[in-house]
């Protein structure tokens, strides 16, 4: 399989490469987030690319998605801070090639999001606290991790929670209390705390590398190669965990 990653000289595209020799069945290729669209189309043309995994930047969707779409090259998209604008030219790209998405490529994320549904469904009146901690230089905060487990959060409610992020006064019911930090290296750690009167539970999970998410998005890449166009996610990839 010919790999072109697209954020090939980043952080998450170096941690990529360390890897490939794990997947010897990958042969990559690469060009950083600043190429223009031509110098993606020449290599595109020029090498026979299989699947395009994108660990890059948002504002280089528009420099490979439309020739993916027209040419029906599979896609990996692992990139956050899209706006709602490019969030549905991705899913309208999936209507046409196989198309994974995800804010997270972590396993133990995918694991994480499951145990929050089952927390719903067995403590649906507990208030609930979302902590989003990266490194000083994460460029969008909250993260798409923080936004996804939001959304698992807010599954199956009979109401919705409101998401607070600056609470000046006492706590009222149905919110949801985010507190976002920005510390030195930390790679990523995300907690969730269900809590009553009388006790609390916290969901926590740590990333030590990023090594994590580059074996998560090869390991997408690898599975996706022969699915039919559609939008896959992680629990297409590692199944629902939750039952």
């Amino acid at each position: 399989m010919q790999l072109l990653i697209v954020g090939y000289t980043g952080k998450m595209g170096i941690a990529i490469q360390s890897l490939l020799k794990q997947y010897p069945q990958i042969e990559a290729t690469g060009l950083s987030r600043h190429e223009h669209l031509n110098c993606v189309s020449n290599i595109l043309d020029t090498q026979g690319i299989d699947l395009i995994l994108d660990f890059s930047k948002p504002d280089a969707l528009g420099s490979y998605l439309p020739y993916a779409v027209t040419h029906h090259i599979p896609c990996v998209i692992a990139t956050t801070g899209y706006s709602d604008e490019q969030l549905l030219a991705i899913r309208t790209a999936s209507e046409t090639i196989p198309l994974f998405y995800s804010a997270n490529f972590s396993k133990g994320i995918h694991v994480l999001k499951q145990l929050i549904k089952k927390m719903n469904d067995l403590c649906p009146e507990d208030h609930v606290d979302l902590t989003d901690i990266h490194h000083i230089h994460k460029a969008d905060a909250p993260s798409g991790t923080a936004k996804a487990l939001i959304e698992t959060i807010q599954t199956g409610r009979a109401q919705a929670l409101s998401v607070i992020s600056d609470q000046t006064g006492l706590r009222a019911d149905h919110e949801l209390h985010l507190h976002v930090s920005r510390l030195g290296s930390v790679v990523g750690e995300h907690s969730v705390i269900y809590s009553s009167e009388l006790e609390a539970i916290e969901l926590k999970h740590t990333a030590y590398t990023k090594t994590n998410f580059a074996k998560g998005a090869l390991d997408a890449a690898v599975w996706l190669m022969d699915k039919e166009p559609g939008y896959y996610t992680m629990e297409d990839l590692y199944g629902n965990v939750s039952k």
